[in-house]
């Protein structure tokens, strides 16, 4: 098999005169230390692009068409014309807005989402009430050039003594952040129990301490 293999013959002839496989003739050849070369006919345009087909890709990308759609004309894959382009100097263009997918239309509930958002709804009552990420709201505001409101917008509370004084006397009493909720009206979440005892100066009761107050009751 050596022999055969010096003289010119390939891996796969060698087998065939054999009645092996190409596996079994490949393993013998490095077995006696051999380094297997590529032989036979060799296609000359592998990996390579056709001139005409690679001056027809860089007309309609610098035109604005996507490596999308030039790929799914050619039954290519966006990779490939990339890397075509690439080939023949074609520097990327970057970020384009007609290279972008077009967004997709808003839902109804976004549509209202978004409104009573700029409107002063939290963000959280609106995810609760229309069954929709954080994501999917602030997506919506930006979409109809509303202004996205920061963290500390939220977090600010209405200067309401009557409601401070209320949860403070509730909390005290020894009901737990969810039944003051259900208590005050005004009230929609535990989050908003807290904020309110710190501005009522109301320590937070720890878990342990809760645990004991009820055993001792």
């Amino acid at each position: 098999m050596r022999a055969q293999y010096d003289s010119g013959l390939t891996a796969g002839q060698i087998a065939a005169e054999h009645g092996v496989d190409r596996t079994t003739v490949t393993r013998y050849l490095r077995w006696t230390g051999l380094t297997i070369l590529r032989r036979g006919p060799r296609n000359p345009k592998r990996g390579v692009a056709e001139p005409e087909r690679a001056a027809e890709f860089r007309r309609r990308y610098e035109g604005g068409e996507t490596l999308q759609q030039i790929a799914d004309d050619h039954g290519l894959t966006r990779e490939r014309v990339r890397q075509i382009l690439r080939k023949i100097g074609v520097p990327s263009l970057g970020h384009r807005p007609e290279h972008c997918q077009q967004p997709y239309p808003l839902t109804d509930a976004e549509v209202e989402a978004a409104k009573l958002y700029d409107a002063g709804t939290p963000p959280r009552e609106l995810m609760a009430r229309f069954s929709l990420t954080y994501s999917q709201i602030i997506g919506a505001v930006r979409r109809m050039g509303f202004e996205v409101k920061g963290v500390r917008h939220w977090n600010t509370l209405p200067n309401d003594a009557e409601i401070t004084a209320q949860v403070c006397d509730l909390y005290r009493a020894g009901k737990a952040a969810t039944e003051i909720v259900a208590l005050v009206p005004s009230l929609k979440f535990p989050e908003t129990v807290y904020r309110y005892l710190k501005k009522g100066g109301v320590p937070v009761r720890t878990r342990r301490g809760r645990f004991r107050e009820r055993r001792a009751a």
